[in-house]
């Protein structure tokens, strides 16, 4: 297999306040992906806390630590934070940093986008450690909202679903294609995707 360049964008927040370990935990397990191409890039939405000094005080030397201006939220600062990513980063896996992902999560979508030039993003499933569910992107029903697509715990099956929307948590798109389309509307949010799929 081929092993193009992946930039992992961790878009963080007063992350060390409200997460404390677990923000460690999310910036380790995509250090620690068996994807042998990837570079880590943790942008700090100038958080008031000392998330930023932290993450450059621990992990300086292991990934690109950037701290924006002031808080951009969700959809501007991944935008911008895409800046640091180094051009020949072909993907990019953008990922909340409570989000904890599998030593093979990299690559298995990798493999869905190589396999498949017409999927332009791509999520696994998103498993909360509180409940017996996993959420897997959302399809649009027959009255114009969209649902949720929920299964139960999927600790022993394999799934492969074509969705409509796939959630930011810790999704993979295509670089190109993302640029092209002007990366997140800076607008964007929950309450406005619903109003304009009503």
């Amino acid at each position: 297999m081929n092993y193009p360049k992946v930039g992992i964008v961790i878009l963080t927040y007063n992350a060390r306040s409200t997460l404390g370990e677990v923000l460690d935990k999310a910036i380790q397990s995509a250090l620690n992906q068996d994807y042998p191409n990837i570079e880590v890039v943790v942008v700090d939405n100038n958080s008031n806390d000392d998330t930023y000094e932290y993450v450059k005080d621990r992990y300086g030397d292991k990934v690109r630590v950037v701290r924006l201006p002031k808080n951009y939220g969700y959809c501007l600062g991944n935008n911008l934070a895409l800046k640091y990513v180094s051009r020949d980063a072909e993907y990019v896996l953008f990922q909340n940093p409570d989000a904890i992902l599998a030593k093979d999560y990299v690559r298995k979508l990798v493999e869905i986008l190589e396999r498949d030039r017409s999927v332009a993003a791509v999520q696994g499933l998103e498993i909360q450690p509180s409940t017996e569910v996993a959420k897997m992107g959302a399809l649009l029903n027959y009255g114009g909202y969209y649902s949720i697509v929920e299964i139960p715990s999927p600790h022993h099956i394999s799934y492969d679903l074509e969705v409509l929307i796939v959630f930011g948590a810790a999704m993979l798109v295509r670089r190109k294609v993302f640029e092209m389309l002007g990366g997140f509307h800076p607008n964007f949010s929950y309450t406005v995707m619903k109003q304009i799929l009503v």
